[in-house]
């Protein structure tokens, strides 16, 4: 549950409303304070689409950083040559 909060209150610092609300969710999800009655099957197919989400999220997030990156080089460059 930490894990989740940890990442719902990065998202909001970001301003990414959208992830709040999916990683708050998923908070609730997996440790809520009322027990949620899941089958075994849909609870292995949750652990596996929610673990491939956030791999992915890890994935596209350094890529957006990277590409951030590269845009505030290519601004400094065009700036040095104007």
């Amino acid at each position: 549950m930490i894990g989740f909060t940890v990442l719902s209150y990065d998202a909001n610092l970001q301003d990414r409303q959208t992830e709040i609300i999916v990683y708050a969710g998923l908070a609730l999800l997996f440790q809520p304070f009322t027990k949620v009655v899941l089958g075994l099957q849909i609870w292995n197919i949750m652990d596996v689409m929610v673990a491939t989400r956030l791999v992915a999220s890890i994935y596209f997030g350094k890529k957006e950083a990277q590409q951030k990156h590269y845009v505030a080089i290519l601004a400094r460059y065009s700036a040095y040559k104007a």
